[in-house]
């Protein structure tokens, strides 16, 4: 489970239920080519970490259906349904690029695991054998 990306309940984190409604109202107003309401802007207006900014939006977007765009500068609301097409494509690379990094790590994985068990099988040739000598 990614750590800060649980389930949000609410029993957790009860700050990111907290604070949802005054982020919401931080990034509604801001327009794509217009103010972007950045993550460096609305942590310390709000005295509160950049994570959990980033949690509160995730919130927003994937429980309250809030259309919240976003690229390195910051977040806005979208408009209108294209609005939305540039984040869209831009989180699919990322799933894509985090999978590709995923399945790497998964072969890395069992290369090290099979050179491990090689050297095991040699250290335990060049043991002599214990046991009963008749």
């Amino acid at each position: 489970m990614l750590k800060g990306f649980e389930e949000i309940t609410p029993q957790q984190p009860r700050k990111v239920l907290q604070y949802a409604d005054r982020v919401l109202s931080m990034i509604r107003p801001a327009r794509k080519g217009t103010e972007i309401a950045g993550v460096s802007t609305i942590a310390p207006a709000l005295d509160i970490s950049p994570i959990l900014v980033r949690q509160i939006v995730h919130y927003l977007r994937t429980h309250r259906g809030e259309p919240i765009c976003s690229d390195q500068r910051g977040y806005w609301y979208a408009d209108s349904p294209e609005a939305l097409d540039d984040t869209i494509q831009s989180s699919e690379q990322r799933i894509r690029a985090i999978q590709e990094y995923v399945d790497e790590l998964h072969v890395i994985r069992a290369q090290m695991a099979m050179a491990a068990d090689e050297l095991k099988l040699r250290d335990d040739a060049d043991k002599p054998e214990q046991g009963l000598f008749f």
